[in-house]
């Protein structure tokens, strides 16, 4: 899967930010989390 370096940095910090919330729970690798937050977008659209 190829994204545009800007959605990949937005991403980035979206998944840095998540990973603090989510402390002490199962913690997605930032590839499975990509793919949510595509997933997530593509419904909205």
């Amino acid at each position: 899967m190829e994204i545009n370096k800007e959605l990949y940095n937005i991403l980035l910090k979206e998944y840095e930010k998540e990973n603090e919330l989510l402390c002490g729970c199962e913690i997605l690798s930032f590839e499975d989390y990509i793919k949510f937050r595509i997933t997530e977008l593509e419904k909205k659209e």
